[in-house]
């Protein structure tokens, strides 16, 4: 069934306040039919990756502002068991970290759904969960955590691999080609690469320990990347995520994630 079609087919036929009005309510009433389907209470945590304007305020990347929303949908809530419907390109694995522990620190079992995308720290916050739902649609990315700079967000790993090849090349070729460089060079000085590894060793922590955290039992995942108690292999599979090289692509889908995963239901 065409479910998207035909909303649009609806709204086409509405006037622009209607459109508005049609859309709240269809919202609220998807929402709460999940959370009647699952027994749940239900956190609904959705970007809009066309949208974002940091010198306004307005960012579609997880930062600390998140915490108060998730901490008064909290309040409200009476169980112990909570699913998470996310679809984010991530954002500051600091703020990452607080909404983690957040959640942690009030419920007994975490779920997460995806049901279109979760990049770089919502990979991270994912991988926290005791389970994840995803389906044909749903796709998880590698971990690359963002910084800050000059109000807009920039992935890490993207600086930090940029810097190594310009070294790299300078190397090979010597002084001559600096002048090429130097606009770079003079944009991001070294202290920005510093905050960037930084970065990146924090998401590395975050990201194992909070795998840990999800208990994963599966067979195939325990078999990729060593038991829960076996901390060294189990390193691995944060630098599975971390790596680019080991997606060969930006995303993971159902079917590739499948072939490791926690325990899910799908």
């Amino acid at each position: 069934m065409q479910i998207f079609q035909q909303l649009l087919n609806k709204l086409n036929k509405l006037s622009p306040k209607d459109q508005v009005d049609f859309i709240n309510s269809f919202r609220k009433e998807k929402i709460k039919e999940i959370a009647e389907i699952t027994g749940r209470d239900l956190i609904v945590y959705v970007a809009n990756f066309k949208k974002s304007a940091p010198q306004l305020g307005i960012t579609n990347s997880i930062t600390w502002e998140d915490k108060t929303l998730f901490s008064d949908l909290i309040s409200s809530f009476s169980k112990k068991e909570v699913d998470v419907f996310i679809h984010s390109p991530g954002g500051s694995a600091e703020a990452t970290e607080s909404l983690v522990s957040l959640l942690r620190e009030n419920f007994d079992n975490i779920r997460f759904m995806i049901p279109n995308m979760a990049k770089s720290a919502a990979t991270m916050m994912a991988l926290s969960g005791n389970e994840i739902l995803m389906d044909d649609r749903s796709e998880l990315g590698p971990i690359d955590p963002q910084i800050q700079i000059n109000g807009n967000f920039v992935p890490a790993q993207t600086m930090i691999d940029g810097f190594e090849e310009a070294k790299k090349i300078i190397k090979d070729k010597g002084p001559e080609i600096l002048p090429a460089y130097m606009p770079l060079l003079n944009k991001y000085d070294l202290h920005i690469l510093q905050i960037c590894n930084n970065a990146r060793k924090l998401s590395e922590e975050l990201a194992t320990e909070w795998v840990r955290l999800g208990k994963p039992t599966h067979k195939r995942f325990s078999a990729l990347f060593g038991e829960v108690d076996d901390k060294p292999k189990f390193s691995n599979a944060y630098d599975f995520f971390l790596k680019h090289k080991a997606f060969k692509k930006s995303t993971m889908s159902k079917r590739e994630y499948s072939k490791w995963e926690k325990p899910r239901t799908l």
